[in-house]
């Protein structure tokens, strides 16, 4: 798909409606992606799982687990 941004073609009223327009999209284009990460089988016990193991301490730092990998 050849992108063009088509700028040049709209008055600027119309060019800050689109303007304005962008930002719900992106919010949009974010809930969905996580609605979608929230049907994946236990992933949400499994983030909330990390969660608290990081809040205790209990995860090591990177950089030494990857050296046993």
């Amino acid at each position: 798909m050849k992108r063009r941004s088509g700028a040049d073609d709209v008055s600027p009223q119309r060019l800050a409606v689109a303007l304005d327009f962008l930002p719900y999209l992106a919010e949009r284009e974010s809930n969905e992606a996580t609605e979608e990460l929230l049907r994946i089988p236990g992933l949400l016990a499994a983030f909330k799982k990390a969660k608290r193991q990081t809040s205790k301490a209990r995860a090591i730092d990177w950089r030494r687990a990857r050296k046993h990998v």
